[in-house]
């Protein structure tokens, strides 16, 4: 079973928290609306998002099993794919 950890982070953690990732050799990836994997070195962007999806991996957690649904969307095997999911949101400081 999965456990949910909750990190409340302003820009100057995200860029810690990135380096701290990166320095232990955790790699990040951003799938794009299911479709395409991408490596990339920060988080995504919230000024016109209110949430997204990234995995982290590092390559000594195992391989990674993926396959292709019917309609054409990659999905990862819970399983057998050794990741940590990752959620990102922002507050919306204008409703209280």
């Amino acid at each position: 079973m999965g456990k949910q950890m909750i990190f409340y982070m302003d820009a100057q953690d995200e860029e810690k928290f990135v380096a701290f990732l990166h320095a232990h050799g955790v790699r990040i990836y951003w799938v794009k609306e299911r479709k395409a994997w991408k490596e990339v070195d920060t988080l995504p962007d919230m000024t016109h998002n209110w949430t997204y999806q990234m995995w982290l991996y590092r390559e000594d957690f195992g391989n990674i099993q993926m396959k292709r649904t019917d309609q054409g969307l990659l999905s990862i095997d819970p399983f057998r794919s050794y990741l940590l999911e990752f959620y990102g949101s922002r507050i919306d400081h204008h409703k209280k």
